[in-house]
């Protein structure tokens, strides 16, 4: 990074998420939203990397779990019956 720096390359350190949690910059800008996720706890989620007055721009709601929404998309989205989903459940398709 710092001989990119001193050839006039615009540079900076790649940092791992890890790193980013601890960031100051991010810290201060409240970059990080910790939400209870039912399978993993309390854990951070990032915001935007930018900033609008009076716009909340976090997560809504943290992140679904694996075949929470299956169930729905079958029935709502693809007009599944009752039958057909309880036959693709039973042949273990979906989670």
């Amino acid at each position: 990074m710092r001989v990119l720096q001193e050839a006039g390359a615009p540079s900076g350190v790649a940092q791992r998420s890890s790193d980013l949690l601890n960031d100051p910059q991010l810290a201060h800008r409240g970059f990080h939203h910790y939400m209870e996720h039912p399978e993993m706890g309390n854990i951070p989620y990032s915001g935007h990397e930018f900033r609008i007055r009076g716009y909340d721009s976090r997560p809504l709601s943290p992140a679904p779990c694996l075949g929470q929404h299956s169930e729905q998309v079958m029935r709502e989205i693809l007009g599944m019956s009752d039958d057909q989903l309880a036959e693709v459940l039973v042949a273990g398709a979906v989670v």
